[in-house]
């Protein structure tokens, strides 16, 4: 199953919701087994994100998606079902400082954040502003891989088969939004606590081994 995604419109917050909609068992046709999500960017997507990253001091297939950062910005694309899924920036700025060799790049919902990412991570951090589904997906396009809390970006990170760190508050939630994880390539981290806040950061620095070049720009 494909879908376009231009440069707005709805987040695939509500994929699951609606494979399984379409799955669904009717008279005598039993449940079927739908593909998983593909996403079709466009040109102009594509070179306007580039332009961003580019300016960011990111290259393409070098650097790191970090997505999921506390705001009360509505671009930030939490999963449907899902609001304890964005984590401080402190937080991240600790995972980050685990990755090697690619750029931790730090996408924010809103302009507003950039100050505070730059006060705790440095003036020197690699910092996007995205706002749509589409320009999220062509950034995750152009990358090495995914760590992001239960945002669009898992989804679009599947969707666009690049190596993703996943962190959900509870294992339940995780099962749900990303089964079959490791076909997926993607390491799924969940808080013991039922907290987002208290997640393994540790944990999450172990996994950031899946990020290895050779890997992650197959």
């Amino acid at each position: 199953m494909s879908c376009r995604i231009k440069g707005g419109g709805g987040t695939t917050a509500g994929y699951r919701e609606m494979i399984d909609w379409l799955g669904r068992p009717v008279r005598s046709v039993p449940r079927q087994a739908l593909p998983p999500l593909k996403v079709l960017i466009s040109r102009k997507v594509k070179e306007v994100v580039e332009a961003k990253y580019t300016s960011a001091g990111a290259v393409k297939g070098r650097y790191i998606v970090i997505h999921g950062i506390k705001s009360d910005s509505k671009a930030s694309m939490q999963s449907k079902g899902d609001t304890d899924s964005l984590l401080p920036i402190e937080i991240w700025d600790d995972i980050a400082s685990a990755i090697s060799g690619l750029t931790p790049l730090f996408v924010i919902p809103h302009e507003k954040e950039r100050e505070n990412v730059e006060y705790v991570v440095g003036d020197d951090a690699s910092i996007v502003f995205i706002t749509t589904p589409g320009q999220l997906a062509a950034l995750i396009n152009d990358s090495a891989g995914v760590i992001c809390s239960n945002t669009a970006a898992v989804q679009l990170a599947n969707a666009r088969e690049k190596p993703s760190i996943a962190l959900f508050c509870s294992e339940d939630k995780a099962k749900v939004f990303v089964p079959n994880a490791e076909e997926k390539r993607c390491a799924v981290i969940s808080s013991k606590t039922g907290k987002l806040v208290d997640i393994d950061v540790e944990a999450v620095k172990t996994a950031v081994q899946i990020f290895s070049l050779p890997l992650a720009i197959a």
